[in-house]
């Protein structure tokens, strides 16, 4: 499946176990090899869960072998192909469980293999020992930073499920993200759990490109980096709470809407399309 092009392989072990967690990580990194396998941005495993207040468990896995803590677009999956299966309807809000918290998803209509997909990523967090970023303060935004070869970079750091550096620039097509992307997100003095590194064109809508953790490329499309563009275009006073924000990514666009109480982000409400891509069997 892909969401804006973010594509995932979602290996489905509702009704049977298939894999250990030390066998999840070994499936990860030759899987999503595109030149010699299937090739994807990550895997998605699924799973029942007894919380009655969600219908699917998500372990998302990095191309690296890393499991990743969240993964918005992923999560659109999920509910796209929760759907799919028939244990979720179509126009009702549903829980999914991943390794940090509980998303609400909403499937808004299917067209064949293509669904519409909203889903509540919660609460942005903003203080550098949540996200985590060495730093003093309340929070990381619009800090200069200076990244050796690149000179002083203005960054705002946000974790959306997964930590994410936010870029905004003046022309988004002459960035370097892969060199760039690469240097900051290994910064470890100040970011030691490493990040995902968003670079943001503002012309009224948001354009935005990210190098993804895990991946350790560009991807055509992130649901958190999405989301935390949005969160940090709105701390930066570039956009309103509470109503719809157009964004364009390399794989399609989305539409986020920070829902804020008392002017602090309380969650961000991402809503785009998520498809079916083919069906298969792999021997592993």
């Amino acid at each position: 499946m892909h969401g804006c092009g973010n594509d995932f392989i979602l290996i489905d072990e509702t009704k049977t176990s298939i894999f250990c967690k030390r066998l999840r990580h070994r499936f990860a990194r030759p899987v999503c090899e595109r030149h010699r396998s299937i090739g994807a941005d990550g895997v998605i495993f699924l799973m029942r869960t007894r919380r009655k207040d969600a219908v699917l468990a998500a372990k998302f896995f990095m191309p690296d072998g890393s499991e990743s803590e969240m993964c918005g677009n992923g999560a659109r999956c999920v509910a796209a192909y929760a759907v799919h299966i028939g244990i979720a309807p179509i126009g009702r809000e549903i829980g999914i469980v991943t390794m940090r918290r509980m998303v609400h998803a909403l499937v808004k209509w299917r067209r064949r293999n293509t669904f519409m997909v909203q889903v509540s990523l919660g609460r942005p967090k903003l203080r550098p020992s949540e996200i985590p970023v060495r730093a003093r303060g309340d929070a990381f935004v619009g800090r200069k930073i200076p990244i050796p070869s690149f000179g002083e970079i203005e960054m705002t750091a946000i974790n959306m499920g997964v930590p994410h550096v936010v870029v905004f620039v003046d022309d988004i097509d002459r960035v370097n993200v892969e060199r760039l992307g690469k240097a900051v997100r290994y910064m470890k003095t100040i970011f030691p759990r490493g990040t995902n590194v968003n670079f943001v064109e503002f012309d009224g809508a948001l354009k935005v490109r990210t190098y993804e953790r895990g991946v350790e490329h560009e991807t055509l499309s992130c649901g958190t980096g999405v989301a935390a563009s949005a969160v940090a275009a709105y701390l930066t006073g570039k956009v309103g709470a509470n109503k719809p924000i157009e964004i364009a990514t390399k794989g399609g666009h989305l539409t986020a809407k920070i829902v804020a109480e008392k002017r602090m982000p309380e969650t961000v409400v991402l809503t785009g399309p998520a498809e079916i891509a083919f069906h298969g069997e792999v021997d592993f």
